[in-house]
């Protein structure tokens, strides 16, 4: 599952939903909009008129929104295979 935010400096709600997937762990690619004509026309042309936006596999969202930020980090890791040890006192 990819997940990317479209943030700008000094967006404190971009930072929050970025702390949000960064203290899970979790992937995502970030689009500075600043100095980005295109990232800017593309967000406009959606309707989007606040940052963040984030958009994954499933859903596309703008705000701060930390319920949806944390089901797609339940979203994400479900996608993501399971490791296992092969090494260890428990390992045969």
């Amino acid at each position: 599952m990819s997940i990317k935010i479209y943030s700008s400096r000094g967006c404190t709600q971009c930072a929050m939903t970025k702390r949000l997937y960064d203290r899970d762990g979790v992937a995502y690619e970030t689009v500075m909009i600043d100095n980005n004509e295109t990232a800017q026309a593309r967000l406009k042309a959606a309707g989007h008129q606040q940052l963040p936006v984030v958009v994954t596999d499933t859903a596309t969202w703008t705000g701060f929104q930390p319920e949806r930020v944390k089901a797609s980090i339940v979203e994400f890791k479900a996608s993501v295979p399971a490791t296992f040890t092969t090494h260890g006192p428990d390992v045969a």
